[in-house]
């Protein structure tokens, strides 16, 4: 739509329409000149001559008078939107008015929802008051949102001959303020609804409290609203309108009001009340249920009563049930605990939205058949979600649930397991009517009851065990309950176009517009006698695809409307059918379910049967900079300078009748979406331009009222109709593996109260193997065997968290997705010789999983008997031939560039050196060949330096392809990825970005380092690969190719070149690279190919061919020392991860200067580490073995003091060969020019040096001097030795003292300080390793995120026009978010070590040192987390023979010094050796794993040490195994560090997959440490 400009005047109306005309002449004219803007009581138009018609409002014994002919109608709501017989709300509007007739702002406070709202419009509506509205959010302005903007506008007194398209042309621009709602609802006399307060930041709001409190406040175009009283005393004080209209004063009128709209913070997520606004208004709670919802299922609770249906029977028990089941939830979460006041919550349940009950009854009077038994439990999760959603509701909350529905007869009767928690969650008998309900008819006594039951079972050893028993059972029961109860009681069998059909309308008018009939079947017709269903619904105007007709539960593959294949399934026509229904009932929906399980190929066969397809869908994809306004419209500048406001998406579609979809709502802060609630509610919203989006009933009803044609009613007074046809769809993803008694707000943030409201929803659960199995057989032909393999694993792998309690441990590719499965069923199909090993490695990313991860996948493959097949390395180089690529087998296409890229040849990367083929890099090439041809987006993940970019420039190179670059780092925005925007002259410019330019062209963009920027800014990239759509932040969109020829496609939009292609670069997930985890979001998207070091044949290989003049010999020892080296980075004993590249720069190092001294080139890697003490032993070993000298290296105990000179080497001279360049020296005094020894006296510098002098020798002068030819006296190492005994002993007391202080400090003798040094020195440099680790993960939890709306800072790009404007808050910088009040809160990590101390530590220690090893582990542990308390809570216990808990480190007092952990070994020591035969590791596993689970936390991790000597004591391996398993979300491992014979080896095998590791040497603990904390902690990070 066109930018909306006000025009300077009107065709002269006709007599009828005579008044109207004048009020828009003089709106218009105040709208231009805001600063002469005449008083409400100063209107000279035909209105003020007439007499105007009131009327009294009475609710009881309040009255109030009305003005029936207000001064803009179209700002007054049209329909009243709650039920005036309920006495609450008749009370609630009788308190309005009066607080109304005492001049008095109002604040609305409840539940979310909107009746709060609802109660406001029908308040303005019933005393026919004009409104303003504004919906509060995180981003508001307290400038131009609540007061004035400013915006560059024509000057309407320019030439009109001038051409704006020629620059400024002769207009002449002026910069005018705008009043905001706010200031218009004070000088018209408005009420002025803010909606949302609670989810504006703090001191934005305080800006309205003069205007509250005294009617007063300062404008920026130099105006003062001041006070009606004291603007009239002046008045009668003589003053004339003209003096005050100089002094800029206005008037605020009488009538001016404000009501406020809030939840109450807490218990909801929001920023509480800043007191000084709080006290400025009146307050009144109001909640309920009978009210709200759609306008549609509205105006049935009107007329037919939610408390007495008037359907059939069926509808009546539901509803009721309904009722009664909503009771009971509310009345549970009132329930005082029996124990205590701060009792467990857990098990209690979200409220239901207020919108419930009207929204089940439009869906059960026109589809009756939803209140079948079978059906009621889905039909309920239409509008209460949780249930059906991964995170959704936590265990005690499922079983709670499954209690309701089963006593409700909702669901068959099911065995479900006592409950654990405390607070009772018992739904009680149903009274007669909901009337009689009251809290203590209903819980006291059954509640009471409950608690006696289970605190009585708690204590019953046998009833423990059956709750364990039928627990695996029942959760099995839930999962199939909810896959079966998701679908709908009707399928829609046709559809049929009736364009020739009238949509009814308000009134009895008739709307044409595109129109279809569905045709719904109910699927319990038996004979199918029973008559079809057929709704008249709005579509668009595309073709309409007719539904498949199959018996029910079978599928047929049918072709998209863009040509794709699509297997239409059951769980596909039951998803449209509901879809369908929501479309049918007027009602915006919301489609929620895991990422990759076929919500988009629903949602598109949606589109596609209504009429939607081929570009009649708008997406809008979100991400987490997102704001309310970018959701609505943008600003932008025309080419004369001047400002506009372009619509979005999303208006766009509201206007035009699209299928608008909200694309990853989960990024959205909660209050961003919400700023939506009335559009999706109420089919209203305002613009930032000051339009307003209306409803077509609402807007014709205000044509009515105004008499102004439609014309008139858009173009003058702003109101534009909403299109019937348009629909709002939502679309998130669920997580995979959700913390099973994590809260609702921690897994699935987005989904609050007031989003739940706001949606119909469509619950959407993971496919069937069976859908998959079909799904991946029709698409890709692949051969039964190697799918049934595929399948095996994808099952194992996707379940392995659920049964084993891995979640954690494959939480980076705990899912093949369907895509992922697809993809490599093609490969299956198109290459025989393919290997499925290798192919779930790539999509799982194996090589880089951390240890525990890795043997679940390998164990995995092997139960599957997926095995690796022989790789065949030496495929020859590539070569072209004919036009084609030849790489192995693999023949593809070398690429023409059309004549319509001329720059496309000069883009082509050419590697600058030579590419040194090696057998890796061309097996990677080959498979990336492979995907590439198949029209496959790539993604190369590695360590750094293994050639990634290189290989890319090779790969494109051979192809001939044309490439874009783009680098992300950790401050790159939406924005920069998509335009540059720039300012000449006054007007923003916006450049194509390198990925513009590569979707034009067809160009091929590389993406590199791709996991530096935060997650959800390379999530934009997911749309553009999968579906070829992005919205540009200039306005523009990018369609893909079948969008092309529509009539849905703009002039300005971008069609993606058949030829273009993504190429992303990362480094590999986890430490030490601290990139973040893109790939689980949208890693599924792209064909993922693992770029590794070569092996050392290869890199010898490609070495000897970069540097022929090398010995062999020589390079083969550098890659025997960089393999060793990535060894130790494996096994945690190196942080840094030694790559190519550095190998490569050595060498390159040696061509160059040939000369030099190998140890000496290797400085240029090693020096790094200088300072890194617990290198230098590995680093010295790993030389010495490979033959490698070292005399040069400086690491080590005493790397800082420099290196022996070696009397061989020569001296370094600085001079000139030509001119010297005009540099100063430096100028010392006293310089000895002569050739003499110093022999004391400390006055010169320069000759051999001495004691304390600069020179060329000395013992310990402050730097060397070099004069040039003098002799170095090179002073001999025993005078260097020869220090004073009074320095030396000086320095030793002094040392000795530092020490003696230190130990009576801490109240510690000298042998213990020796003792604690033997432990300490054992583990040293372990400690340092574990905490290198420990604190990478701490790192990324503090990276810092953008702050918008700052007055300093970096230029925000979308702030460019603001600042143009005059605006200051146009910044942005980087900062750590301040979290909302209420949000979940930053928890420490919380570990706990269990530890062996039976008799058989102490016994056996002199045959393998298992209790030498548990001490210094217990050091190690204490020492490396002493530092990072803030990050970490840990606590240490042990069990022996006599006890299953034996508390050595308290949790909230850790040891604070050496003495105390010296303490906490004694203890050990002293338990093993005095302690009684006998074994507690399982009850003492179980103590620690119940301890810790129900403490407040991020990540629960319990790590037991043992000495594997279980079988002793008749503990089987698979008990173990179950305890270890036993809480989903506490990862517990085993830690064996001693054995007889082999029975740790035998242990490990038999318990469940990276749950056991062995560590018979102190060094292995740390990297095994390292492991676990990689799977779990770092992973969740």
């Amino acid at each position: 739509m066109a930018p909306r400009k006000t025009p300077t005047g009107d065709a002269a109306p006709n007599s009828a329409q005579s008044q109207s005309a004048v009020r828009r002449l003089q709106h218009i004219s105040s709208t231009l000149n805001p600063a002469t803007h005449k008083r409400a009581g100063e209107e000279k138009d035909l209105a003020s001559k007439t007499q105007l018609t009131t009327t009294t409002l009475r609710i009881g014994s309040v009255s109030a008078q009305i003005n029936l002919v207000p001064r803009w109608p179209e700002k007054v709501p049209v329909e009243v939107t709650v039920d005036l017989e309920k006495q609450d709300i008749l009370e609630s509007l009788q308190w309005m008015i009066k607080k109304d007739m005492l001049g008095q702002d109002i604040f609305l406070l409840g539940g979310p929802g909107p009746l709060r709202r609802h109660l406001a419009l029908t308040f303005c509506a019933l005393l026919q008051r004009e409104h303003e509205y504004i919906v509060l959010h995180r981003d508001t302005s307290a400038e131009s949102d609540l007061k004035q903007r400013r915006e560059i506008t024509r000057d309407e007194r320019s030439s009109p001959s001038s051409d704006a398209s020629s620059g400024l042309g002769g207009i002449r621009l002026k910069a005018e303020w705008c009043d905001a709602a706010a200031v218009t609802a004070a000088i018209e006399g408005r009420v002025l609804i803010l909606e949302g307060v609670e989810k504006c930041e703090l001191n934005v709001l305080p800006v309205l409290n003069n205007l509250l409190e005294n009617r007063e406040v300062n404008l920026e175009d130099g105006r003062h609203l001041v006070n009606p009283s004291f603007y009239d005393n002046l008045l009668q004080s003589g003053k004339t309108r003209a003096e005050l209209d100089a002094w800029k004063l206005v008037r605020v009128s009488p009538d001016f009001r404000v009501i406020a709209l809030g939840i109450p913070v807490p218990p909801y997520r929001g920023n509480p009340l800043d007191p000084p606004f709080r006290s400025r208004f009146q307050v009144r709670w109001v909640d309920g249920w009978g009210i709200g919802g759609s306008r549609l299922a509205q105006s049935l609770v009107v007329k037919a009563k939610w408390s007495v249906p008037g359907n059939a029977d069926s509808v009546k028990n539901v509803m009721r049930d309904v009722v009664y089941l909503m009771e009971t939830i509310r009345f549970s979460a009132k329930i005082d605990d029996p124990i205590s006041a701060s009792g467990s919550t857990s098990n209690l349940l979200p409220p239901f939205p207020q919108i419930s009950l009207p929204t089940l009854l439009a869906i059960t009077t026109m589809f009756p058949e939803e209140c079948t038994f079978g059906y009621s439990s889905s039909l309920i999760e239409r509008i209460f979600p949780y249930p059906g959603l991964s995170g959704g509701m936590n265990r005690d909350q499922t079983d709670a649930w499954i209690g309701y529905l089963t006593q409700f007869k909702m669901i068959p009767a099911v065995a479900a397991p006592p409950k654990a928690a405390r607070r009772p969650s018992v739904a009680p008998t149903p009274p007669a009517t909901a009337a009689q309900a009251s809290p203590s008819d209903v819980v006291e006594p059954a509640g009471l009851e409950s608690v006696r039951r289970m605190q009585a079972a708690a204590k019953n050893a046998k009833a423990a065990a059956e709750a364990a028993a039928v627990r695996k059972d029942f959760d099995h029961f839930v999962a199939s309950m909810r896959r079966n109860a998701r679908r709908s009681a009707y399928e829609v069998v046709h559809v049929r176009r009736a364009d020739d059909m009238r949509l009814a309308a308000r009134g009895g008018a008739t709307v044409a517009g595109p129109k279809v009939v569905l045709t719904f079947r109910a699927r319990n017709s038996g004979d199918r006698s029973t008559l079809p269903l057929e709704v008249l619904v709005p579509a668009g105007p595309a073709p309409a695809l007719v539904p498949t007709s199959t018996a029910d539960g079978f599928s047929s593959i049918a072709r998209g409307g863009d040509g794709k294949l699509f297997v239409d399934m059951p769980r596909f026509r039951d998803a449209v059918t509901r879809m369908a229904q929501a479309h049918a009932l007027g009602m915006d929906f919301c489609v929620v379910g895991p990422r990759g399980s076929g919500k988009s190929t629903a949602l598109r066969r949606f589109a596609a049967m209504l009429g939607y397809d081929a570009g009649y869908t708008e997406t809008v994809h979100c991400y987490k900079e997102m704001t309310a306004r970018d959701l609505l419209q943008r600003r932008g500048t025309r080419r004369d300078g001047s400002t506009y406001w372009e619509n979005s998406n999303l208006v766009t579609s509201a206007i035009e009748g699209k299928l608008c979809v909200l694309d990853g709502i989960e990024m959205l802060e909660g209050g961003t979406l919400a700023s939506l609630q009335r559009l999706t509610q109420d089919r209203e919203i305002p613009l930032p331009d000051g339009s307003w989006l209306t409803s077509l009933a609402n807007f014709q009803a205000i044509q009515t009222k105004t008499g102004l044609t439609p014309h008139e009613l858009i173009t003058v007074r702003n109101v534009i109709p909403i299109h019937p046809s348009f629909r709002l769809v939502a679309m998130a993803s669920t997580p995979l593996n959700p913390n099973s008694t994590g809260t609702l707000n921690e897994n699935l943030p987005w989904l609050t109260e007031e989003v739940v409201n706001m949606f119909h929803f469509v619950v959407w659960g993971q496919m069937e193997r069976l859908e998959e199995e079909e799904i991946v057989a029709s698409v890709t032909r692949c051969p039964q065997g190697p799918m049934s393999q595929l399948f095996d694993f994808a099952q194992r792998l996707r379940f392995i968290g659920d049964d084993e309690g891995q979640g954690a441990s494959l939480s980076k590719s705990a899912a093949l997705s369907t895509r992922q499965l697809i993809r490599i069923g093609r490969r299956l199909t198109d290459h025989e010789d393919e290997d499925l090993y290798r192919a779930i490695n790539r999509a799982c990313l194996g090589p880089f999983l951390p240890l525990p991860a890795k043997q679940t996948l390998e164990g995995l493959l092997a139960e599957v008997n997926i095995k690796e097949k022989v790789l065949r390395k030496d495929i020859g180089k590539p070569y072209s031939s004919q036009n084609r690529l030849h790489i192995g087998d693999v023949s593809v296409p070398i690429y023409v560039i059309p004549p319509e890229d001329p720059e496309g040849s000069a883009l082509v990367p050419r590697v600058p050196t030579t590419f040194f083929d090696n057998d890796l890099h061309t097996l990677v090439m080959r498979e990336m060949a492979i995907d590439f041809n198949g029209g496959e987006h790539l993604l190369l993940i590695g360590n750094q330096g293994v050639g990634k970019n290189r290989l890319t420039d090779r790969f494109l190179e051979l192809l001939n392809r044309p490439r874009e670059y783009i680098q992300l780092h950790r401050d790159t925005t939406v924005q920069a990825l998509m335009v540059q925007p720039t300012v000449e002259n006054g007007v923003i410019f916006y450049k194509d970005s390198p990925l513009v330019r590569a979707v034009k062209t067809g160009r091929v963009l590389v993406v590199d380092e791709a996991d530096k920027a935060p997650v959800y800014i390379t999530s934009v990239l997911k749309s553009l690969a999968e579906n070829g759509e992005m919205n540009l932040s200039d306005g523009r969109k990018i369609r893909p190719l079948s969008a092309a020829g529509t009539g849905a496609v703009r002039e300005n939009d971008i069609i993606v070149h058949k030829d273009f292609r993504l190429i992303l670069l990362a480094n590999r997930p986890g430490y030490p690279f601290l990139g973040n985890d893109f790939y689980s979001q949208i890693g599924d998207v792209f064909a993922t190919h693992a770029v590794d070091n070569p092996d050392e044949e290869s890199e010898l290989e490609l070495l000897a061919q970069m540097a022929p003049e090398i010995l062999k010999g020589r390079l083969r020892r550098l890659v025997g020392v960089f393999a060793e080296l990535r060894q130790a980075f494996d096994d945690g004993l190196v942080s840094y991860p030694f790559s190519l590249r550095e190998l490569i720069n050595v060498v390159k190092h040696m061509r160059k200067f040939p000369d030099e001294a190998l140890d000496s080139v290797l400085r240029n890697v090693f020096d790094f580490d200088v300072t890194r003490k617990e290198y230098h032993e590995l680093l010295m070993r790993i030389l010495d073995k490979h033959d490698v000298p070292k005399r040069e290296l400086r690491i080590g105990p005493n790397a800082l003091e420099g290196n022996k000179p070696l009397q061989e080497k020569p001296q370094l001279v600085l001079e000139y060969d030509g001119p010297e360049p005009a540099i100063e020296l430096p100028d010392h005094e006293g310089v000895d020019d002569g050739d003499e020894e110093h022999k004391g006296g400390n006055q010169f510098q320069g000759g051999g040096g001495g004691t304390s002098s600069p020179g060329q020798g000395g013992k310990s002068g402050p730097h060397r001097l070099n004069k040039g030819g003098e002799t170095v006296f090179q002073i001999a190492e025993q005078l260097k030795n020869q220090v004073s005994d009074e320095i030396r002993s000086a320095a030793l007391d002094n040392a000795r003292d530092g020490l003696m202080k230190r130990l009576q400090e801490i109240n510690m003798s000298g042998q213990e300080a020796a003792q604690y040094k033997d432990l300490y020195d054992s583990v040293r440099n372990e400690v340092q390793q574990l905490r290198v680790v420990l604190e990478g993960v701490e790192a990324k939890q503090r990276e810092r995120v953008w702050l918008k709306n700052q007055t300093e800072g970096e230029l925000d790009d979308r702030k460019l026009i603001d600042g143009l404007t005059g605006e200051h808050a146009i910044y942005k910088r980087r900062g750590e978010e301040k979290p909302e009040y209420g949000a979940p809160q930053k928890k420490p990590k919380r570990l706990k070590f269990v530890f062996d101390l039976s008799g058989s530590m102490y016994r056996f220690n002199g045959v393998d040192g298992r209790l030498s090893r548990s001490l210094e582990t217990a050091v190690m542990i204490m020492e490396a987390l002493q530092t990072l308390g803030h990050k970490y809570k840990y606590d240490i216990s042990g069990h022996s023979g006599d006890s299953d808990n034996i508390p050595l480190v308290d949790a909230e007092r850790p040891p604070q010094n050496e003495m105390d952990r010296l303490k906490v070994v004694r203890a050990m020591l002293s338990h093993a050796q005095f302690t009684g035969s006998g074994d507690n590791t399982l009850p003492a596993t179980k103590q620690a794993i119940q301890d810790i689970s129900q403490e407040d936390a991020d990540d629960w991790v319990v790590i037991v040490l043992s000495d594997a000597n279980l079988r002793r004591y008749g503990i089987a391996p698979k008990d173990f195994g179950k305890v270890l398993t036993s809480d989903s979300k506490v990862t517990c491992v085993a830690l064996f560090i001693g054995t007889l014979e082999d029975e740790a080896q035998r242990l490990s095998a038999e318990l469940p997959p990276g749950r056991a590791f062995i560590a018979m040497q102190g060094s292995d603990i740390p990297r095994i440490i390292r492991e676990i904390f990689a799977s779990t902690i770092a992973a969740s990070s």
